[in-house]
C-alpha cells in the first residue's frame, strides 16, 4: 500500500463480498468491482458507484445467470476483455457496482504471458491496434455507452481505447462496508 493507503485488515475482504452481494440484490446489479485506478486522489471514501464503466478483471464479482449468457458472452477481441464483460452488465442491467473506495495493487504491463505477450520491444503495438479495433467494435454494439476511440496517436500510446459514456445509475452512497 502507499503512503495514502492501507491494506485491508484481517477478516475484511469477506465483508465486502458479502456487502457486495447484498447490494446487488438491492440494487438489481450483477457485476461488483473495485476502483480502476491505484491512485489515492481519485479514489472515493462514500462512494459505490453504481455508473456505466470498467470493472476490472483482475478482481471483480458476479451472480451466474445461465439464462443471460447470450447477451453477456464475450465475443471481441482479448485486450478489451474487462470492458466488454462491463459494459454488457451495465447494458442488460443499467448497473454495476465498483467500490471506489477499495483498489488493487497491481503491476499492469509487467508480467509475462496472456495479454503481455502481445507488446513487443516495450512499444505494444500489436495489442494497441487490437485494442483499437476492439473499442471501434464495442462502440457500434454499444453507441450510447462506449465512445469512438480516439484517431490521436497521443492517446493511443498512453491511455486505453475504450472511452465509457457516463450514464447514471442508481447514485449509492456508502458511509461504511455493512
Amino acid at each position: 500500500a502507499s503512503s495514502c493507503c492501507v491494506d485491508l485488515p484481517p477478516g475484511s475482504f469477506i465483508k465486502i463480498i458479502y456487502d457486495a452481494y447484498q447490494r446487488m440484490k438491492e440494487t438489481g446489479a450483477f457485476l461488483w468491482g473495485l476502483s480502476t485506478s491505484q491512485n489515492p486522489r481519485f479514489l472515493v471514501l462514500d462512494d459505490v458507484s453504481s455508473r456505466n464503466g470498467l470493472v476490472n478483471g483482475y478482481l471483480h464479482g458476479f451472480i451466474c445467470r445461465p439464462d443471460a449468457a447470450h447477451d453477456l458472452l464475450r465475443r471481441l477481441p482479448d485486450s478489451v476483455e474487462d470492458a466488454e464483460f462491463s459494459v454488457r452488465h451495465f447494458a442488460k442491467d443499467k448497473v454495476v457496482l465498483r467500490y471506489r473506495m477499495y483498489a488493487g495493487v497491481t503491476s499492469p504491463y509487467t508480467n509475462s504471458g496472456g495479454l503481455q505477450s502481445k507488446f513487443h520491444a516495450g512499444t505494444g503495438s500489436i495489442r494497441k491496434s487490437e485494442e483499437w479495433c476492439g473499442a471501434q467494435q464495442l462502440h457500434e454494439l454499444f453507441p450510447t455507452l462506449i465512445a469512438a476511440p480516439s484517431d490521436s496517436q497521443t492517446c493511443r500510446q498512453y491511455a486505453t481505447e475504450v472511452r465509457f459514456i457516463s450514464q447514471t445509475g442508481l447514485g449509492i452512497k456508502a458511509s461504511a462496508v455493512r
